[in-house]
């Protein structure tokens, strides 16, 4: 189900969705007003598309895919919470800034309308190696060498990731709008079970 790119040591997930929208979704997901960003990304003013009851049956979806992940990839047993929602629109030429998602455990991101473009993440180096700034000699770039690793995207593809890790998009280079459904999860319940003073329960 899962295809998984190790980048940098952390876990870059891609599977195919096979989830037919209702006339409703559409309906709705079309109706949705956004507000202008950087280099002509337009993101949702709503950042909770998802708690709309129009859209239950896909909120139960795309839960069942990120537990999925948390279970058979990160293979823990914390419960997640879905903290936001939302929509980017990028037009023709536009792309989406490096950047990363804040107080976020992992991200995912369904490719509602993409028929240009790819999902770009950039290498973080280490203290050591920032310190350093080692400049090796590259016989041939790897996951394990290389500053970037590209993800090509299409619709219906869904790319699940760690929250911190800095990405971004190549220009749209269709005709048509690029359009994706983003998520937020954060971690909920006991942690550090074996120490009473650094245990924390959320």
């Amino acid at each position: 189900m899962f295809e998984i790119t190790p980048f940098g040591g952390r876990p870059i997930v891609k599977l195919k969705s096979d989830y037919n929208f209702s006339d409703t979704e559409k309906k709705f997901l079309s109706s949705q007003e956004y507000k202008n960003n950087n280099n002509g990304t337009k993101l949702t003013k709503s950042v909770d598309i998802l708690e709309n009851p129009n859209l239950y049956n896909l909120k139960n979806y795309l839960l069942k895919i990120a537990n999925d992940y948390v279970s058979d990839v990160l293979s823990i047993n914390q419960e997640i919470l879905l903290t936001h929602s939302w929509m980017t629109k990028n037009s023709t030429n536009n792309f989406h800034d490096k950047h990363t998602h804040p107080n976020v455990f992992f991200s995912l991101i369904y490719y509602l309308d993409c028929k240009s473009g790819d999902l770009i993440f950039y290498n973080q180096k280490s203290a050591i190696q920032q310190a350093f700034n080692f400049d090796f000699q590259i016989k041939k770039y790897n996951l394990f060498n290389s500053p970037t690793c590209t993800v090509r995207t299409r619709t219906d593809d869904i790319i699940i990731f760690p929250g911190d890790m800095i990405h971004g998009t190549s220009p749209n280079e269709g005709k048509d709008d690029r359009i994706v459904l983003a998520l937020n999860f954060f971690v909920k319940g006991v942690f550090g079970v074996n120490d009473n003073y650094l245990k924390i329960n959320l």
